[in-house]
């Protein structure tokens, strides 16, 4: 287990909080405690945990990665569902695309006949 030495936590009351050197002392006492949980928490290893906390914290682990892989699948599955979507809609737009195409010549070629029409009477005469 990693090394503990206990720390010396000064009496707060409100008086003391206005004394520079007692917020000093506090400002140091909380920065001694950070620093052995840093400690603390990069030197835990198989020797300073049980084997039921590992199970635990293994077991927990899981189903954190299972929740997610369901998550990140569920969103997996709405976006190719937007996909095949947008799709159908990409196929649809171009369907009319090309309807819209085949009406615009046909009326071109309408126009066309009447206008060649229309000069071929204009040439008779």
């Amino acid at each position: 287990m990693a090394l503990y030495n206990e720390i010396h936590i000064p009496s707060i009351d409100d008086s003391k909080l206005d004394n520079d050197k007692e917020k000093k002392k506090i400002y140091n006492v909380l920065y001694l405690l950070q620093e052995q949980i840093k400690y603390m928490f990069s030197n835990i290893d198989e020797e300073n945990v049980s084997k039921a906390a590992v199970t635990r914290m293994y077991n927990n682990t899981n189903k954190n990665i299972d929740a997610a892989m369901k998550k990140y699948l569920a969103e997996a599955t709405e976006l190719l569902q937007g996909v095949e979507e947008a799709e159908k809609v990409r196929a649809e737009a171009e369907a009319l695309r090309v309807e819209a195409e085949t009406l615009r010549q046909q009326q071109f070629e309408e126009i066309m006949e009447k206008l060649n029409a229309k000069l071929a009477e204009l040439e008779g005469e």
